[in-house]
């Protein structure tokens, strides 16, 4: 018995929490996830990021158009053109006119407006030359 008396005056006092800093520690928790979220890039940010896309992706696809434009990662590389690739090159360009148009432009500025319509342009521009092959 007298050994139990002992080893109980041995241990360390165990900290008591108390309800407050418990109702702390859950209110910095709870705080933590009503953070607001990461603000949406804005249409110019959309647009740009679309734009870079595009033109580092045709260009990884088609080597020549690389070496147009004076990227030099490609170099060496030529395209080699089938029914599978232009097909996949059709669903690419159909894809960014989809991103495209879900970048909103009510309230855009005027530059974000042309960007868009140069965009599209330039996306048109490639989708006919796809259905022009398709109807040969």
């Amino acid at each position: 018995m007298r050994f139990s008396v002992l080893a109980a005056k041995r241990r360390p006092p165990v900290p008591e929490h108390s309800a407050s800093s418990l109702r702390v520690l859950l209110l910095l928790v709870l705080s933590s996830y009503a953070l607001p979220a990461a603000p949406q890039p804005s249409t110019t940010e959309r647009l740009q990021t679309l734009a870079r896309s595009m033109t580092f992706a045709w260009a990884k696809a088609h080597p020549l158009v690389a070496t147009f434009l004076g990227l030099s990662d490609e170099d060496g590389r030529l395209d080699t053109p089938s029914q599978a690739e232009n097909a996949r090159d059709l669903a690419t360009i159909r894809g960014w006119e989809r991103e495209l148009a879900a970048i909103p432009l009510h309230g855009a500025s005027l530059v974000d407006v042309d960007d868009a319509k140069l965009i599209r342009a330039q996306l048109t521009g490639y989708e006919r030359q796809y259905l022009v092959l398709q109807a040969l």
